[in-house]
C-alpha cells in the first residue's frame, strides 16, 4: 500500500480522537497525591477527564470491587451536611466509582462503590452518600477491567440536616420457591419496619 498526502489530518479528527481515547500524556490526576480539588457552585459540579495512560497505585484499593487499572482522583470537601449524589453518565469507558475518606493512599476509609447504575449491564456507575460538613472525600473513577476513555464525573449535593437513612443490619438470605412469601424486616438509622 502508499500513503498519500490526499487524506490530512483536521482538527475535527484530533477532537473526535481525543473525545474516545484522551489526549496523549498521563492525566494531571492520575495519583491520589494529585487529585484534582472540586469546588461546587450552586450544590452541583461537572468535571471531565480522561483515564487512558492512567496507572493504579500500589495499595490502590480495587474501586467496586474491580481490578481496574486506570484509576484518576478527585478530592471534595462538602460544604454542608446532606446527600450527595456522583454519576459518570456521559462517560465514553466502562468506569467504577469510588468515594472514600482519609489522607493517604494506605489509610482510606470507603464510603461507597459502584460499577454499573443496574448491575449487569456495562454502563455509567452512580452512588449516593451522606456527607458532612467540612469532610473531605477523596473520588476515584477507574476503568472496568483496565477500560480507558473520556470521562465526565457529576456531583449533586442536597443540603440537608436530614441524612438519608442508613441500613443497619442487612436480613438473612432466604431460599424460597416461586409464591412463598416472606417478609423483611430492616434496621437502620432513621427508619425501621417489616417488608412483605
Amino acid at each position: 500500500s502508499r500513503i498519500s498526502n490526499l487524506d490530512r489530518l483536521s482538527s475535527d479528527d484530533i477532537t473526535g480522537a481525543q473525545n474516545l481515547y484522551g489526549p496523549p500524556g498521563t492525566p494531571a490526576n492520575d495519583n491520589f497525591a494529585s487529585a484534582i480539588i472540586v469546588t461546587l457552585v450552586n450544590n452541583a459540579a461537572t468535571v471531565t477527564g480522561f483515564t487512558t495512560n492512567a496507572t493504579k497505585q500500589a495499595g490502590e484499593p480495587n474501586h467496586a470491587g474491580n481490578i481496574g487499572g486506570r484509576s484518576v482522583w478527585w478530592r471534595w470537601t462538602a460544604p454542608a451536611a446532606g446527600p450527595v449524589s456522583l454519576d459518570t453518565r456521559g462517560s465514553y469507558a466502562d468506569t467504577t466509582l469510588g468515594a472514600y475518606t482519609g489522607t493517604s493512599l494506605g489509610a482510606l476509609t470507603t464510603i461507597a462503590t459502584n460499577d454499573d447504575i443496574n448491575p449487569g449491564i456495562i454502563q455509567a456507575s452512580t452512588l449516593t452518600f451522606n456527607a458532612t460538613a467540612g469532610t473531605a472525600y477523596q473520588i476515584a473513577v477507574d476503568g472496568y477491567a483496565g477500560a480507558a476513555g473520556n470521562i465526565r464525573l457529576r456531583w449533586d449535593l442536597v443540603r440537608s440536616d436530614q441524612p438519608l437513612p442508613t441500613i443497619l443490619q442487612v436480613p438473612p438470605d432466604r431460599a424460597l420457591k416461586a409464591g412463598d412469601p416472606l417478609t423483611l424486616t430492616l434496621a437502620g438509622s432513621d427508619f425501621a419496619g417489616a417488608f412483605t
